[in-house]
C-alpha cells in the first residue's frame, strides 16, 4: 500500500527467502526507495518459487533496477516482471535490458518509467536483438519518442519470438510508429 517503506519490503523479503509456496509476489508503495530492490535482489538470489515480480511506484528508481537486473542475469525462476515508477529511467532500463539479454526464462517484460528518454528504447532495442524468450513487452509513460521507437523497431527487426507488444503514452509520433509497423507485419 501507500505506506509499504523499505522495512516493510525488506521483512517481506527475509520471509521470502525461505517460502517455498509463493509463486507471484507484487508490491507496491510510495515510500520504496532502492533498498527496496536491493532486498528483492536478495531475497531473489536465495527464492526459487517465485515466477512473477510485480514492483510499481516508490523511488525506486535507477539503482533499484539495477539490484534487480544483478539477479535477472542467473535468476531461472522469473518468467514475468513488472517494474516501473516516477523515477525509472534510462540507466534503470537500460541494466534490465542487459541482464535480459542472457535471462532465458523472463517470458514477459512490463516498464513504466516517466523518465525513461529514446536511450531506454535503444536499449530495449538491443536487448530484443539478442534475447529470445520474451514473448510480450510493455513500455508506458516513457518518452521514448520517435528515436527511441526506431531502437526498438531494431531490435525486432532480428528478433523472431516477441509476440505481443504494448506501448503507450511515450511520445511516439507518425516515424516511429511507421517504423514499428513495418517490423511488426
Amino acid at each position: 500500500g501507500e505506506y509499504l517503506g523499505d522495512a516493510g519490503v525488506a521483512s517481506i523479503a527475509k520471509a521470502l527467502k525461505v517460502n517455498t509456496t509463493v509463486r507471484e509476489l507484487g508490491i507496491r508503495g510510495d515510500n520504496m526507495t532502492p533498498e527496496a530492490g536491493r532486498a528483492l535482489g536478495e531475497m531473489l538470489n536465495h527464492n526459487t518459487t517465485i515466477t512473477c515480480l510485480s514492483l510499481f511506484h516508490g523511488n525506486i528508481g535507477d539503482s533499484g533496477a539495477l539490484e534487480l537486473a544483478k539477479v535477472l542475469v542467473d535468476n531461472t525462476s522469473l518468467n514475468a516482471v513488472y517494474i516501473g515508477g516516477e523515477y525509472l529511467g534510462d540507466a534503470g532500463v537500460a541494466s534490465i535490458a542487459k541482464a535480459l539479454k542472457v535471462n532465458t526464462t523472463v517470458r514477459t517484460l512490463g516498464i513504466i518509467g516517466r523518465k525513461m528518454t529514446p536511450e531506454a528504447g535503444r536499449a530495449l532495442g538491443e536487448m530484443l536483438n539478442h534475447n529470445t524468450t520474451i514473448t510480450c513487452l510493455s513500455l508506458v509513460n516513457g518518452n521514448i519518442g520517435d528515436t527511441g521507437a526506431q531502437g526498438i523497431a531494431s531490435g525486432l527487426s532480428q528478433n523472431t519470438t516477441l509476440e505481443k507488444i504494448q506501448i503507450e503514452d511515450s511520445c511516439i509520433g507518425a516515424t516511429g510508429v511507421s517504423a514499428l509497423a513495418k517490423v511488426i507485419q
